[in-house]
């Protein structure tokens, strides 16, 4: 979700990393072989500074510690509303545990910045093979419409990796972003490399744009994805599906205020055990909650 812009800037530099609490996820293994591990946050990098409530190192601290601490170990980071100074801060960070980034600049000029470089990133595990921009820009959006994609090889399993934070506005623009990005996707899935889109969708469930990626069975999608937390039946919409009658419904928990924008799209035929996992919102990060996915490979790794 986009916000007004403010003239503060973000602060950089500090201590240490400070204390901060623990993310809810049980002490767990790291992932093994079969299984990825995925988180998408807007951490509202430019529109959320100190001033008003918020704390920018715990920001950068719970991302990091989400990545690479002993509760999650995430294979992929995707965050949206991004300065380039958090992002280069956290790939210090993370680089010396396997991770390689993508930044893609969306605004070149936003003062809450401190470089006045603000975007959208993503991280993975792995080696990287490729990496792309996705301009999904319509014209009349209020900045570019830019997704960064990573192409890596993970534990022997090719595949995209892409962070989405489409339109805030006008709908019909979004619709137009949506059918491109599901385009792009779509040709990848042909060429047998699998594919995941996470991130600030600024949609609901069942808005017309988010077809572009839901399969039929979800109810009423033309796409060929599996959404992480659509087989929640505690979160079942029941305009679209009733529990008793369906295991997979375009819904879920809500990831911003009372509404789910928030998704982590895996590929539908690459990936099994597709679950996911809202957190409860971190009031000194950001207005939305944070999101993780996990999934199993149905082939197993070259």
């Amino acid at each position: 979700m986009r916000r007004p812009v403010t003239l503060l800037s973000l602060l950089f530099a500090g201590p240490a990393l400070l204390g901060f609490a623990p993310a809810p996820h049980a002490v767990t293994a790291p992932p093994a072989a079969t299984e990825v591990r995925v988180l998408t946050y807007n951490i509202c990098g430019a529109s959320c500074p100190d001033s008003q409530g918020y704390d920018n190192r715990r920001r950068l601290d719970v991302v990091v510690d989400e990545a690479v601490g002993a509760r999650w170990k995430a294979d992929q980071v995707h965050l949206q509303e991004l300065c380039r100074g958090q992002y280069d801060e956290l790939v210090n960070r993370l680089g010396p545990h396997g991770f390689t980034g993508h930044f893609t600049t969306t605004e070149g000029n936003r003062a809450s910045c401190e470089n006045k470089d603000y975007g959208v990133g993503v991280l993975v595990r792995g080696t990287v093979r490729d990496t792309r921009v996705l301009d999904l820009t319509q014209g009349g959006e209020k900045e570019k419409i830019k997704v960064p994609c990573v192409r890596s090889v993970l534990r022997g399993h090719d595949n995209w990796a892409c962070s989405v934070h489409l339109y805030w506005n006008e709908k019909e623009i979004r619709e137009g972003e949506a059918r491109r990005l599901g385009r792009q996707a779509r040709a990848w899935q042909h060429q047998g490399t699998p594919v995941v889109l996470a991130g600030d969708f600024n949609a609901s469930p069942l808005a017309r744009e988010m077809g572009e990626f839901y399969t039929p069975e979800a109810g009423g999608g033309h796409g060929r994805f599996v959404e992480g937390d659509e087989r929640d039946k505690r979160y079942f919409d029941r305009r679209a599906c009733d529990p008793a009658q369906h295991t997979r419904c375009r819904s879920g928990e809500p990831t911003f205020q009372r509404k789910k924008i928030d998704y982590v799209f895996f590929s539908d035929g690459d990936f099994r055990n597709v679950k996911a996992d809202v957190r409860k919102q971190d009031r000194a990060v950001s207005d939305h909650r944070l999101l993780s996915a996990t999934a199993t490979w149905t082939k197993p790794g070259s």
